[in-house]
């Protein structure tokens, strides 16, 4: 992916947060599955844990600030009454 302007950005962050809540699902899935253990070793499933803590400490940590910094922005400008009428106007 490599989006271009404002819209595609947005729009590949859309396609970005499916494909890894997709993957969470699936994950789920395996690990709420006995036979999930049997598939892999102890060393295996230590090596998993750890790469998936860096993974999950890191997305948490990107959470955080971006959650902070959207409510810590002002709110965004809603138009008035007065202002909706105006652009809702029609000249002929």
């Amino acid at each position: 992916m490599s989006p271009g302007d404002r819209l595609a950005v947005y729009s590949s962050l859309i396609r970005l947060n499916s494909a890894l809540f997709e993957s969470v699902r699936g994950w789920d899935s395996w690990l709420r599955n006995p036979t999930f253990m049997e598939s892999f070793s102890h060393e295996e499933l230590k090596e998993i844990f750890k790469e998936f803590r860096d993974i999950c400490v890191k997305f948490l940590e990107e959470d955080v600030k971006w959650t902070d910094k959207k409510e810590k922005a002002p709110p965004p400008h809603r138009p008035t009454k007065i202002e909706r009428m105006e652009s809702e106007r029609r000249y002929v």
